[in-house]
Order: structure tokens, then C-alpha cells, then sequence
């Protein structure tokens, strides 16, 4: 068997890369592992080792792709709308996010992940570019020329802390499969969402 090319070597570690991607979604990054991806994809484990080092150098390439994909994501909302469509554009964008890559998070295994450098700093970073989005194209653009009282990079990490956490125990509660005492479809949360951020922003 002759030598793979540079094309078909980077087709390779892409497999490996989208079904560590998928088993992560479906069993969670902890209890996945390295035999497992591999048989899914049937090859062996020193074809694995070829490419990575380690289940963790996966998930760095992972998080990049993650990050590149919610640049992409907020370089498609059109700015030149009126921000509270931004808003909205931003709540959904960020809450099918959560729903597809937050799939199978607990608070242990946040935890876990919390004591990895690296993923700490990814965190960080992603979030500081929406936080950063939010606040010029939606907060400043809202209420910022008239608000002399508040400091509107406290206010926008606020609102986006407030969000996440938001998504987070909807994921979290799906999963447990919690009742909640409202009857709101996930479109109505939304919309309510963005007028009570909007209104209050006003």
C-alpha cells in the first residue's frame, strides 16, 4: 500500500475528528474513548495515534472548529437590521449552540472540563467575541448614547451570563425531562426573551 497524499491524510483526520464530534454529542467527552472512536470508524488504535497524541488534542481541535463556527455564525447576522432583530437573531443563533454542542453537559463533567487550561482559555476567548458582539451591535445601539449610569460591558456580560445560564438548565432539564410550570413553546421563550432584553435596555 503506497503512501497517502497531504489530501487524503487531512481527509482522514477529519473522519476521526467528526465521529470523536458525534460520540462527544451522544455519550459525553468523559465517557468516550479512544477504542470507542476508533471502532466506530474501524481502524486501529495506532492509526488513531498517527494523527493525535491524545483524546484530548481531538477535543482542541474540536474547540477550534466550535470557535470558527460561531464567527461564522455572527458574521451572517445582518447588523444592518434594527437591533432588536439582531437580538433575536442572537438569542436563537446562540441557543441552537447550546442545544447541539452542550448535549450531554452535567455539572460534573463542566467541572471536569473547567480544570483544563486549555479548554478555560477557549471558553474565554468565544465568549468574550459574543460578548463583545452583543455589546456593540445590540446593547450600545439599544440604550448606549443615553446611558451615562451603568457600565454597558457589566450590563451585556450580564444579559449574556444570564442567557447561557438560561439555555444551559433548559439543556440540563430536557434531559431530566423536568416539567416546567409555564406552557411556553422554545419560539415563545425567545421572543420573550428579546423584548423583556430590549425593553429593558430602552
Amino acid at each position: 500500500m503506497g503512501k497517502l497524499s497531504v489530501e487524503e491524510k487531512e481527509a482522514k483526520k477529519d473522519k476521526i475528528i467528526e465521529k470523536s464530534m458525534e460520540l462527544f454529542r451522544e455519550k459525553g467527552y468523559h465517557t468516550t474513548k479512544v477504542e470507542e472512536i476508533t471502532k466506530a470508524l474501524g481502524i486501529s488504535k495506532g492509526n488513531f495515534y498517527t494523527y493525535f497524541n491524545s483524546k484530548e488534542e481531538v477535543l482542541y481541535e474540536i474547540l477550534d472548529i466550535i470557535k470558527s463556527e460561531k464567527i461564522r455564525m455572527l458574521e451572517e447576522i445582518d447588523t444592518n437590521k434594527a437591533p432588536k432583530e439582531i437580538l433575536k437573531d442572537f438569542i436563537e443563533d446562540y441557543k441552537q449552540y447550546v442545544f447541539k454542542y452542550l448535549k450531554k453537559v452535567t455539572l460534573q463533567n463542566m467541572d471536569n472540563f473547567l480544570k483544563d487550561e486549555r479548554v478555560v482559555n477557549y471558553v474565554v476567548e468565544i465568549q468574550d467575541i459574543l460578548i463583545e458582539f452583543l455589546k456593540k451591535n445590540i446593547v450600545e445601539r439599544i440604550g448606549g448614547s443615553k446611558n451615562k449610569v451603568y457600565d454597558l460591558r457589566f450590563i451585556t456580560e450580564f444579559i449574556f451570563i444570564s442567557m447561557d445560564g438560561f439555555f444551559l438548565d433548559e439543556r440540563l432539564t430536557e434531559k431530566l425531562e423536568i416539567k416546567r410550570k409555564y406552557e411556553l413553546t422554545m419560539e415563545n421563550r425567545i421572543d420573550q426573551i428579546t423584548e423583556f432584553i430590549y425593553n429593558a435596555l430602552k
